[in-house]
């Protein structure tokens, strides 16, 4: 379900709608529990991505999502 928003998501709602990278953030936190790192990843870096461009690198956001890639392996 929640792969199936983040796609819905990406395809309707503008960059700067913090919708997306709080769900890019709840699903690479899936991912890591799931052991799909690199997926996890990727997610997370975009998550990262569009939260500094909207809120800074110092919103407790975007240092929530550093930490969660940290993580990965």
């Amino acid at each position: 379900l929640l792969q199936g928003a983040v796609e819905r998501a990406k395809a309707t709602l503008p960059a700067t709608d913090l919708t997306l990278p709080n769900l890019f953030t709840k699903w690479g936190r899936c991912l890591l529990a799931m052991g799909r790192n690199e997926e996890a990843k990727s997610t997370l870096q975009e998550a990262i991505g569009l939260y500094t461009k909207t809120l800074g690198p110092e919103d407790s956001r975007t240092r929530n999502a550093e930490r969660l890639l940290a993580e990965v392996d």
